[in-house]
């Protein structure tokens, strides 16, 4: 049985199978490096929550603040 190498199949190969086997490949390193992403942003989102007590006050403190005008136009 003989190996086939790389060269062989793109000498054998379509321009369509060649495109094909391209936009797979992109498909294929694309995905990987959005559950990459995904893990990493995960693994970093506790941490960076919960490091800084004052940033989440102050979101807390804007969000009551943002929330009363519009509690009082709707009454």
């Amino acid at each position: 049985m003989e190996m086939l190498t790389v060269t062989d199949l793109l000498q054998n190969a379509t321009y369509d199978q060649i495109v094909l086997s391209i936009c797979f490949a992109a498909v294929v390193v694309t995905g990987s490096m959005m559950h990459l992403s995904a893990h990493v942003g995960n693994m970093t989102r506790g941490k960076r929550l919960g490091s800084d007590e004052r940033s989440q006050r102050l979101k807390l403190q804007t969000i009551s603040e943002n929330e009363a005008p519009i509690r009082e136009k709707a009454a």
